[in-house]
């Protein structure tokens, strides 16, 4: 999908959520893997954050995203064209290796070892680290995020943090300087104020899109992680314009670029990875599966060619 000349791909996160039953076509429920694959350009893995991924795991996965390769869709999925170039993974970095002060060399090797058949095949996108506000831009923090970099070489790494510290030009070079690039993030705006954008500091380009729902946290209860579901969120189509602007934006500036609908909550982040597929491919109609339609009445006209995106924010 381009970006002005830059790879550009949508994608959704995961594809085992219970409240996404609804939304599949019939006929193809347990091949959702695969049908994710031929209608989009990336999917996040975030299951991996709590546990390494299983060898025989990711063998699946990825036969799964070679069989997308095939021809001969049938019903819904007969009018989807297969995601170029085809669809990678975006694999979130186990938990037990962010919170290592220094990530042992064990685990490390192993956790590479299990994406083995995704490197082989070039389904491999990025390992995406994600942080909250526990991990403040310092001298520390970055060793830290060296060690991490080092342990998961010669990967490519996107990193995902909320402390605002982070938006300071010095720990933007900091990044550069170890191998990371910066995700960006739409969310509901809170004191963290997390940027609609910043300077790139690595060749990949990543924009997740968790929903703007629920209220603004409360800076003192913050590791709690109290209040609504913020990915219950819908978004209306003068904000998918502004995504849709934001990503094609973001894309010019890297090399690749992967943007995830993360507005997971009742299968709301397929509604939005259909419109954004539309909005940035930049000719002819992508319409959306049958049943995402019918859930999704308010969804935009998927079945004409999608306006041109001139300039503007989220």
């Amino acid at each position: 999908m381009p970006g002005h000349g830059h790879p550009l791909h949508v994608g959704v996160s995961g594809w085992t959520r219970p409240d996404w039953g609804p939304l599949w076509p019939e006929a193809l429920e347990e091949r959702r893997l695969a049908l994710l694959a031929r209608t989009f350009g990336c999917l996040e893995v975030d299951t991996t954050r709590f546990a390494s991924p299983a060898l025989r795991t990711v063998q699946r996965w990825t036969r799964a995203l070679v069989s997308a390769d095939g021809t001969g869709a049938a019903g819904d999925t007969a009018h989807v064209a297969r995601a170029t170039p085809p669809c990678r993974l975006v694999i979130e970095v186990p938990a037990t290796l962010l919170e290592a002060k220094s990530p042992p060399d064990t685990e490390g090797a192993a956790f590479k070892e299990a994406l083995r058949p995704l490197v082989r095949t070039k389904r491999l996108g990025a390992l995406l680290a994600r942080f909250d506000v526990e991990l403040l831009y310092g001298p520390s923090e970055v060793r830290r995020l060296g060690r991490i970099a080092l342990a998961l070489e010669p990967l490519p790494l996107a990193l995902e943090v909320r402390h605002p510290s982070w938006w300071d030009p010095r720990a933007l070079d900091a990044l550069r300087g170890i191998g990371w690039s910066l995700a960006h993030v739409d969310a509901a705006s809170d004191w963290r104020r997390v940027p609609l954008r910043h300077a790139p500091t690595g060749a990949l380009g990543v924009l997740r899109i968790e929903g703007r729902g629920g209220q603004p946290a409360d800076p003192a209860a913050a590791h709690l992680a109290l209040g609504e579901d913020l990915s219950d969120h819908r978004y209306a189509p003068p904000a998918m314009l502004g995504l849709a602007r934001r990503a094609r934006a973001i894309a010019r500036e890297v090399d690749e670029c992967f943007v995830i609908a993360a507005n997971v909550a009742r299968g709301q982040a397929l509604a939005t990875a259909f419109e954004l597929r539309w909005l940035c491919a930049g000719s002819g109609p992508l319409p959306a599966w049958s049943r995402v339609e019918a859930a999704f009445p308010d969804l935009v006209a998927l079945h004409a060619p999608p306006p041109a995106l001139g300039p503007g924010s989220a």
